[in-house]
């Protein structure tokens, strides 16, 4: 099932035992005050995330496409992100009747304040970063002083990164506004769901205003905006809210276990002559990552389904074109065919990641993998 989807067990079968055995009509229903399971949840997430307020939802996609469309940004303008992320994203750009205008990566699979910068027109209209694999794209605070310069939103995904931290921050609170996602297969899950996380108290009581026909929260109730504008019906029930409390609970114990993976992994492949890309302080790194050649029998993260640009049928032929007059996104697609992933905490072919440890599993398991991954390599 993924990461956190691996640990439901227990404490999930508490918390949520204990929501269902509220009595009344309004027991599953957010909007029942301080005592709520969605608003313990968000105060939960956004002590963690200091001077963002956290928005719980059905989705990420549902979270950025808000955001999105929030910007009120003219049909065509360009929005600049990876072809290395998820097809939710680009899906959201193409819905909000924008243009993606993809970044290259380096050879660290890192994205450069320079490149964001010297990609920026009179066309942009935001920026989307996004933290993959539990690493944080470590230029992230210079992207943002780019971004700010210029006046231009930038949003961060942190679906595949919560809680990784760069310097002394975490992946997400540098820009505008963030999302994450809480379904099957993310370091915390619920299943499905997933929260935005946004640091204007404006443009977050707009977003509160649109998932609730234009009410915003007060202490977890529901109050009508100063100025109501048409909404929509997007919030998460008191069950999913409980569930996400007991996975935060229980991520000390996932960040410490997949940096334990990690270290063990790492040096694992080393012994067999991999090149490694090195993990990052603060990163939550649930693969290792590492250099592969052409001769491996061994899924590279081109492979990896719609996490690249170039494998979504309606988003192909337009990376493609980019390329032509961009060399270094070709160069982009070369570094993530050249580029492999052993789990360390999550696997699942999808993702390029063939083989490696659950977060279930223990380290005794390192030899068996090692094994195994020298018959493919």
């Amino acid at each position: 099932m993924g990461i956190g989807g691996d640990l439901i067990g227990d404490l999930e079968q508490l918390l949520v035992a204990r929501t269902l055995q509220r009595k009344g009509p309004k027991a599953l229903f957010r909007m029942t005050g301080a005592t709520s399971q969605c608003w313990r949840a968000e105060m939960e997430v956004q002590s963690m995330y200091q001077g963002m307020r956290c928005l719980l939802l059905p989705s990420a996609t549902i979270a950025s496409s808000l955001l999105l469309e929030l910007l009120g940004l003219e049909p065509g303008r360009e929005i600049l992100v990876t072809p290395f992320g998820w097809v939710s994203n680009w899906s959201c750009i193409r819905r909000a009747r924008l243009v993606p205008r993809f970044l290259p990566l380096d050879d660290r699979l890192q994205l450069k304040a320079a490149d964001v910068a010297e990609r920026i027109t009179e066309r942009t209209g935001a920026v989307i970063v996004t933290h993959l694999l539990g690493r944080g794209q470590q230029e992230i605070e210079e992207i943002s002083r780019v971004c700010t310069a210029r006046g231009i939103p930038l949003f961060e995904d942190i679906a595949q990164s919560f809680g990784v931290s760069v310097g002394r921050r975490r992946a997400g609170s540098f820009g505008t506004a963030a999302w994450c996602s809480m379904n099957h297969n993310k370091i915390l899950s619920t299943g499905d769901g997933g929260f935005a996380l946004v640091r204007d108290e404006a443009l977050f009581g707009r977003l509160s205003a649109w998932h609730d026909h234009g009410n915003i929260m007060e202490n977890g109730k529901r109050r009508p905006a100063t100025v109501l504008e048409p909404g929509l019906s997007l919030r998460t029930s008191e069950v999913v809210a409980a569930v996400l409390r007991a996975q935060l609970a229980r991520y000390p114990l996932v960040r410490a276990r997949i940096l334990s993976f990690h270290e063990a992994v790492a040096r694992a492949c080393e012994g067999l002559g991999l090149e490694l890309i090195e993990a990052c302080e603060g990163d939550v790194p649930f693969t290792v990552l590492f250099r592969r050649t052409p001769e491996m029998r061994y899924p590279s993260l081109l492979d990896g389904g719609w996490h690249v640009a170039s494998n979504v049928p309606w988003l192909a032929d337009e990376l493609a074109n980019a390329s032509k007059s961009d060399a270094a996104l070709e160069t982009t697609i070369e570094r993530l065919r050249s580029t492999a992933a052993v789990g360390t905490g999550f696997v699942d072919s999808y993702h390029g990641i063939d083989i490696g440890l659950r977060i279930t599993d223990s380290i005794a398991g390192v030899p068996r993998l090692v094994e195994e991954l020298e018959k493919r390599i």
